[in-house]
C-alpha cells in the first residue's frame, strides 16, 4: 500500500460552491493542499491514456466521485472537455448524496457531453478492470480509487524527490537521506500500484 506518513497529509474533500453565473462553473476546487504548489513543477499532467481511463471508470462507477473527490480534484487534465466532464461530475457529487448514471445523463446533455459520456461508456477496450463491463463491480471501484490516488501522487512525490536530491547535493544530512530514500519507496510504490491495476486485452 502507498507510504502512510505521506498520504497522511491529504485533507478531507470540501468542494465550495461560488455564486452561479451564466457560462461559469459552480465549482471551484479546494484551497491548495500543503505541497500542492510543486505539483506543477513536478510536471503534474496525467498522461493522455490514464485520464481517459478515469473519466471511464468514473462514467461506469459514480460513487467513486465522492469519495476520491480531494484527489480527483488535483489531477490535471489536458483534455479540456474530459476536463469540464470531471468539474461537471465533482459538482454533481456536491449537490446530491448519491450521482448515478441517470443524473450523469441529464448533466452531461446540459453541459453539450453526452457524446463524450457515450464514448467513455463504450471504452471497453481500455486495460483496467474499473473500465469494463464485465467487471466486479466492487473490484473495480476499489481499482478506480487506487488509480486515482496513484495518479494524484505522482507528481508530488517527484517534486519533493526532486527538492530532497537538490538539498541533499549541497552537503550531507542523514535525515535527508533517509527522506529521500523514503519518497524513493513511496513513488515506486505509486508505479507499482498503477502497473498492477493494468488487466491483460483479451
Amino acid at each position: 500500500r502507498f507510504d502512510a506518513a505521506f498520504f497522511a497529509q491529504r485533507i478531507p474533500w470540501q468542494p465550495r460552491r461560488v455564486t452561479a453565473t451564466r457560462g461559469k462553473s459552480r465549482f471551484t476546487l479546494p484551497p491548495a493542499l500543503p505541497g500542492a504548489g510543486v505539483r506543477t513543477i513536478g510536471g503534474g499532467g496525467v498522461d493522455s491514456g490514464h485520464a481517459r481511463a478515469i473519466m471511464a471508470g468514473l462514467v461506469r462507477h459514480p460513487a467513486v466521485i465522492a469519495t476520491c473527490g480531494e484527489a480527483l480534484s488535483v489531477l490535471v487534465l489536458a483534455d479540456p472537455e474530459l476536463d469540464a466532464l470531471r468539474t461537471l461530475l465533482l459538482e454533481a457529487a456536491y449537490d446530491v448524496p448519491v450521482v448515478d448514471a441517470p443524473r450523469i445523463d441529464t448533466i452531461s446533455t446540459e453541459a453539450r457531453l453526452s457524446a463524450l459520456v457515450f464514448d467513455l461508456r463504450q471504452a471497453n477496450g481500455l486495460a483496467f478492470s474499473f473500465t469494463r463491463g464485465d467487471a466486479e463491480p466492487q473490484v473495480a471501484r476499489r481499482d478506480l480509487a487506487l488509480a486515482i490516488e496513484a495518479l494524484a501522487s505522482r507528481p508530488e512525490l517527484d517534486a519533493a524527490l526532486q527538492a530532497a536530491t537538490d538539498r541533499l547535493a549541497m552537503g550531507d544530512d542523514v535525515d535527508l537521506f533517509h527522506e529521500q530514500v523514503r519518497l524513493h519507496h513511496a513513488r515506486a510504490e505509486a508505479d507499482r500500484v498503477l502497473a498492477a491495476l493494468h488487466v491483460e486485452e483479451e
